[in-house]
């Protein structure tokens, strides 16, 4: 678990099927992603959660829980900035991007715990 990844673990109601396929239409919405469906799981690579990073995204669906774990995928980019950072404001620029990608996360999480949420109001 690193500084910049989402992990949620949030209990479920009832209807593990369909929480399953809702959850997996809406992270797909709108988006070309590539993912990987399996029966009580499914990954999603490159998948932007409502934020301007990309995220690599498992969800488990197990059974009382939803278990939900999303890894920071542009962390290349995020060092690219740091060196530029270093190189041209001499260290100050490396708060900045910090700043910004734990803010990404952040947003993140609560776009898929409220989302997580108003999937399983609906399904209750």
């Amino acid at each position: 678990m690193s500084l910049f990844n989402v992990s949620i673990n949030e209990p479920t109601k009832k209807d593990k099927k369909e929480l399953f396929d809702s959850l997996y239409a809406q992270l797909l919405k709108n988006q070309n992603c590539e993912s990987i469906k399996g029966n009580h799981s499914f990954e999603i690579q490159k998948c932007k959660l409502n934020t301007i990073l990309r995220f690599n995204t498992k969800v488990a669906i197990e059974s009382k829980s939803i278990q939900v774990d999303a890894e920071l995928h542009d962390t290349l980019l995020l060092t690219i900035l740091v060196v530029i950072g270093i190189l041209l404001t001499y260290g100050i620029g490396v708060i900045l991007v910090i700043a910004f990608a734990y803010l990404q996360k952040r947003k993140a999480e609560t776009y898929l715990k409220d989302f997580i949420s108003k999937i399983n109001i609906n399904n209750s």
